[in-house]
């Protein structure tokens, strides 16, 4: 049997692809000068990747997807309905379902879009059929961002000395506390790779969780609201890589703090925020103690803590509050009034999520040294629990040291016996020392 004949490249083709790779990734991008100039890349990535990109779908959606879906829902059997390529070249066949097809791009030209509203509609909540946001909804959502991503491409300034540049927006701005901390930053984050990287992964972090909430409250794919295994799946998944790219955001933040030279309001933020962070756990209302619980027992605090903390995560309703949306006899949206145990695991979740930013947060700001390692960054990986890239969550030892007879030194002397029994003793006397 050919190589062609298994769908794959012969071997000419494989070359050429291999070739033209090198090209582009060694010689035509190989100097940094070219990921320096960072307004063409935000143009490009947001009118190219973003607008052309969301454009494309939309289009999918609306050629291709819709009608197919028109004949499904209406039981059509999957062999008698056109394949895919006969939708985009036969315009007659789309206007028998959509007959706004008829008339078409003059609407669009004479500003009178709502004779577009046949595909594209602003309908909310589920499809009854499939559980899951309208179609249609969902091609009008790709076509409204894909314009505003392709009017928001051409925003910033490259050769032609029109639009904005983030140098200039960095520097002007100047807040009543701050002062100028952002001169500077623009030359930081275009030479330093790690810095870069940390905003980056941050954002793709905060993008991910926000996104997998999105998925469960608001299900895009049909049926995937009543495949309860395959949707308790998805968020645990989307969860676990929000939770590493967060984790590697603070990694590259603590190498570029560690093995930077740095300007002087960054020596100065760990030291400020030490100070705060360690005032925070010794005020009673930032202690973790039963505040929650107590709460309870005052109904003013048991509603305003139940709004504050759950009742702006209900699913999307599809008519009045209470309804029920239920697919081939399966629930797949049912809103469910948060009582006391809800509070409380969201309760239980956000304080872990918190504590963990801190840890974090403390590894980043202790990168370069701390109370008891002045010369963390020359140490490399001597100090496994505290190196300059291992995240520095608990010092060098909160132990202390163990000889060969099995006597243990403690570093805090008599103040680890008081300090480590309690959650706020680790919080105050070691995770900020």
């Amino acid at each position: 049997m050919r190589i062609e004949e298994l769908g794959l490249c012969p071997p000419s083709e494989f070359t050429s692809i291999l070739a033209m790779s090198y090209a582009e990734f060694r010689l035509a991008c190989a100097y940094r000068e070219l990921y320096s100039m960072v307004e063409s890349l935000l143009n490009h990535h947001l009118a190219g990747l973003l607008g052309l990109g969301s454009l494309s779908v939309a289009g999918h959606q609306v050629h291709v997807s819709l009608p197919i879906n028109q004949f499904l829902n209406a039981r059509v059997d999957p062999k008698e309905i056109p394949l895919h390529h006969e939708f985009i070249l036969n315009r007659d066949l789309l206007a028998q379902l959509y007959p706004s097809f008829f008339k078409g791009a003059t609407p669009f030209f004479t500003l009178n879009y709502s004779k577009y509203a046949d595909f594209v509609t602003f309908c909310g909540g589920l499809d009854p059929v499939t559980g899951c946001l309208w179609l249609t909804d969902n091609a009008h959502h790709h076509l409204s961002i894909a314009i505003l991503f392709l009017i928001v491409g051409h925003m910033y300034k490259t050769n032609w000395g029109i639009g904005h540049g983030l140098k200039d927006i960095l520097e002007a701005h100047k807040g009543p506390y701050i002062g100028q901390v952002h001169k500077g930053l623009y030359e930081i984050l275009t030479t330093s790779w790690h810095a870069q990287l940390s905003l980056n992964l941050a954002m793709l972090s905060s993008l991910t969780i926000v996104i997998d909430h999105h998925m469960c409250s608001m299900p895009p794919y049909p049926y995937l609201s009543t495949k309860y295994g395959t949707q308790l799946l998805l968020f645990t998944h989307h969860m676990w890589i929000g939770g590493f790219l967060i984790v590697g955001a603070t990694a590259h933040a603590a190498i570029f703090m560690a093995f930077t030279v740095l300007v002087c309001i960054f020596i100065m933020i760990p030291g400020a925020l030490r100070g705060i962070l360690k005032k925070c756990f010794q005020i009673p209302l930032y202690n973790y103690n039963p505040f929650f619980l107590n709460g309870y027992k005052t109904p003013m605090l048991y509603h305003m803590l139940q709004w504050l903390l759950v009742q702006q995560q209900t699913p999307v309703k599809l008519g009045g509050v209470g309804d029920l949306v239920a697919v081939t006899g399966k629930v797949a949206l049912l809103p469910i009034p948060f009582g006391t145990a809800n509070i409380l695991v969201h309760h239980i979740h956000e304080f872990m999520i918190h504590v963990t930013v801190l840890i974090l947060l403390k590894g980043v700001l202790f990168a370069h040294n701390s109370r008891f390692i002045l010369n963390k960054a020359n140490l490399g990986f001597c100090f496994p629990c505290d190196g300059p890239r291992r995240g520095g969550t608990c010092q060098s030892d909160v132990l202390g040291s163990v000889s060969d007879q099995g006597v243990v030194t403690h570093i805090t002397g008599e103040n680890f016996a008081k300090s480590s029994i309690t959650i706020n003793g680790w919080l105050r006397n070691f995770l900020w020392a």
